[in-house]
């Protein structure tokens, strides 16, 4: 009897979790407009950005730029950790149909630069609009990883439901 309900639970778990969807709902995104050159306004960071579509098939190209908004961040904070930027293409529900991930390695935090970001999604189906978000998990540190005392993560990026 034992054995008979921890594998109806195994599988119940594995069910739920075939179903999960990657969501980017909760965050705000922006239709793709080709050529066009648009912002992300996000909690710690603003994402300003242009779109390249090509005409016979391909990727897209997001070209842009991630800005600290310095009002926001730790005034300590004066180095990014390890950190991961994700340029997501979701549909009109948020979730994501297309995804390029990059990881960013320890460097100097300049509170009034920005830090380049280009992506590649590859092109959906072209059945239902595509629009654009930014995912970010960044650390941050108060000096370089070998010296760092303190260190906080600040986050906004996709969820699974």
């Amino acid at each position: 009897m034992q054995r008979t309900r921890f594998v109806l639970l195994l599988i119940c778990i594995a069910m739920l979790t075939a179903c999960a969807v990657r969501t980017t709902r909760h965050m705000p995104r922006n239709m793709c407009i080709s050529d066009e050159r648009q912002t992300l306004a996000l909690r710690y960071v603003t994402f300003r950005y242009t779109t390249s579509l090509p005409k016979q098939g391909g990727d897209l190209t997001i070209s842009g730029e991630l800005c600290p908004k310095a009002d926001k961040l730790p005034a300590w904070a004066t180095w990014y950790g390890d950190s991961v930027i994700s340029v997501y293409g979701v549909n009109t529900d948020g979730v994501i149909r297309a995804e390029d991930m990059h990881v960013i390695k320890a460097l100097p935090l300049d509170k009034k630069r920005c830090l380049p970001v280009t992506a590649r999604l590859p092109r959906t189906d072209g059945r239902e609009p595509l629009y654009i978000t930014l995912g970010y998990r960044l650390t941050l540190a108060d000096g370089s990883p070998d010296k760092a005392q303190r260190k906080t993560f600040i986050a906004e990026d996709a969820l699974e439901q």
